[in-house]
C-alpha cells in the first residue's frame, strides 16, 4: 500500500514538474493540480469534499473553500459573503490587498452551521492563515492556537467585518478554530453597543 502511494505521489509530482508554470492553475487541469498550485495541502482537508472548478465543497455547502483568482463564484469581499456564513480570508482587505476591486486569488473559507466547531488546520488547511473576516449573520468566535482551547478567543460579531491584519496585526494569522453557535450559548456584545 505504501509503495503504491509513494509511486502515485511521485507520478503526480513528475507530471507537475513537466507542466508549464500556469498549466496547473488552468481550469482544465486536474483538481489536485489546481489545488496544489494554490498551495492547498490535500492531506489537511477533511474527507468527503467535492471539487467544483475552483471551489472545494463539504456537505450541503456547510463549508466551501474558494481558491485561485479564476474562482468564478468566489466570495468577493464584504458584500458577497453569503448570508448565514462566516467567511475567513487569507489576505487582508478581504482578498483585495491593492484596493483595486479585483480578488488577489488567495483562499477564502465560508463556513456555516449551528453549534459547530471547525478545525481550520486539520479540516481546511487554513490553520493560522486568517487575515480578515466577514460575518453574515451567525454567532461565531475564532480561537487561537489549538483545536477547541477555551482561551484566548475573539468574538466575530454578526453582520460585522474585520481586517485583522490592518487593525490588530498581532492577531494576524492566529486563528486555528472557528466555533459557530446559538446566540443564547455565549452572546457577544456588539462593539458599537
Amino acid at each position: 500500500m505504501m509503495k503504491r502511494l509513494a509511486v502515485t505521489v511521485l507520478a503526480v509530482l513528475g507530471v507537475v514538474a513537466f507542466l508549464p508554470a500556469n498549466a496547473a492553475a488552468s481550469p482544465t487541469a486536474p483538481a489536485e493540480l489546481r489545488m496544489a498550485a494554490a498551495g492547498i495541502d490535500l492531506a489537511n482537508l477533511k474527507p468527503g469534499y467535492v471539487v467544483n472548478g475552483y471551489e472545494i465543497v463539504w456537505g450541503d455547502r456547510d463549508a466551501v473553500m474558494y481558491f485561485g483568482r479564476e474562482s468564478d463564484r468566489a466570495v468577493n469581499g464584504v458584500h458577497d459573503c453569503p448570508t448565514d456564513y462566516a467567511c475567513l480570508f487569507e489576505n487582508s482587505n478581504f482578498d483585495d490587498q491593492n484596493g483595486d476591486g479585483v480578488r488577489d486569488g488567495r483562499r477564502i473559507v465560508a463556513l456555516k452551521g449551528r453549534d459547530v466547531w471547525h478545525n481550520l488546520g486539520a479540516w481546511y488547511d487554513f490553520d493560522n492563515k486568517m487575515s480578515s473576516w466577514v460575518n453574515k449573520g451567525v454567532h461565531a468566535r475564532w480561537y487561537w492556537h489549538d483545536w477547541r482551547t477555551p482561551t484566548p478567543n475573539e468574538c466575530m460579531y454578526p453582520w460585522f467585518s474585520y481586517d485583522v491584519a490592518k487593525h490588530a496585526p498581532s492577531w494576524n494569522d492566529q486563528a486555528s478554530t472557528l466555533w459557530i453557535y446559538q446566540a443564547t450559548v455565549r452572546p457577544c456584545a456588539h462593539p458599537n453597543s
